[in-house]
């Protein structure tokens, strides 16, 4: 049978949720939308023809990394697309889910300090006024589980990388094969990401893998 699963229903809910969200859409409209689509299958609309409508919603024009720079920190999704990323980079994991036992890292500590600007920035006094901005992005995020207690968080990356290694995260783990952390390892991140969202929550199937952000970085490089 060509009629869809459940499982696809559920995934382009989600992503026209996310869509509409990032795009700036009024929340009534959205449950107005949902609550039309579960009418439809209630009343026996073909599943395919349901699934089809919620694809053709989805379209909207969005741009994922202008959306991850500037909502990164105080956005449910960028923790919903860290959770994502890492089950597609470790599938074979033990199962993790996404709640109090998982929270946002700041590699690049929200409260700065005079050593950390100036590995951010290499020095450039000049951008020392983009510290707030920068770490915000999606790009200086990560998640942590609990077992992790980092006390210093303002320790430099060198020394945040040793604990990270000890994570169940592959994503957080993979920051050891990162050797600095400035804002180009960050705006790549950022990016990766943001290519990380279109494959994952993509109105279409998507023709390419998800790989880790150092590999990611090398073949830039």
């Amino acid at each position: 049978s060509d009629a869809p699963t459940l499982t696809e229903l559920v995934r382009a809910t989600m992503v026209l949720g996310y869509r509409w969200v990032m795009s700036g859409g009024n929340a009534q409209k959205l449950e107005d939308l949902f609550q039309a689509r579960s009418t439809d299958l209630r009343d026996g609309l073909a599943a395919s023809t349901v699934l089809q409508a919620l694809k053709d919603s989805s379209r909207i024009k969005i741009d994922a990394r202008e959306y991850l720079s500037e909502e990164g920190d105080s956005s449910f999704i960028s923790r919903a697309l860290l959770f994502s990323v890492n089950k597609r980079l470790a599938p074979d994991a033990n199962s993790q889910k996404l709640d109090k036992s998982l929270h946002l890292e700041h590699i690049a500590p929200k409260t700065e300090t005079d050593d950390w600007k100036r590995d951010l920035f290499d020095g450039r006094t000049e951008d020392y006024s983009d510290y707030d901005a920068l770490v915000s992005e999606i790009g200086n995020l990560t998640l942590l589980d609990s077992k992790i207690n980092i006390r210093a968080q303002q320790k430099l990356f060198d020394e945040k990388k040793k604990k990270y290694n000890d994570s169940v995260i592959k994503l957080t783990r993979d920051l050891r094969d990162v050797s600095a952390w400035t804002k180009d390892e960050i705006k790549a991140r950022t990016s990766w990401l943001a290519e990380c969202f279109d494959i994952i929550w993509s109105v279409d199937a998507p023709t390419s893998q998800i790989v880790s952000f150092p590999r990611w970085l090398a073949a830039r490089n």
